[in-house]
């Protein structure tokens, strides 16, 4: 079931990083970044569970997700009020 779960995960993020190629919008590019993000967190918790090592992964599972989340709200930000430029 987990080699399943990875095999879904890896599939999802590969539609994700065409939507990043293809995306006409900027916004739609923060999206696909911030999904991609997230199938990355649950493929190294997968990874991590599949290798009988949860512990090693969740530090860096978390402080993963910290900066994804940061940096999708920081692009908005940025993009909100100051525009492409």
């Amino acid at each position: 079931m987990l080699k399943f779960s990875i095999f879904v995960l890896l599939a999802c993020e590969a539609v994700m990083l065409f939507r990043i190629v293809s995306a006409r919008s900027v916004y739609d590019r923060i999206l696909a970044v911030n999904v991609f993000s997230t199938c990355v967190v649950m493929l190294m918790m997968l990874l991590g569970a599949m290798g009988g090592a949860v512990e090693l992964f969740i530090d860096v599972s978390l402080m993963y997700a910290c900066v994804g989340l940061v940096a999708a709200v920081g692009f908005a930000r940025f993009f909100l009020y100051n525009g492409w430029r």
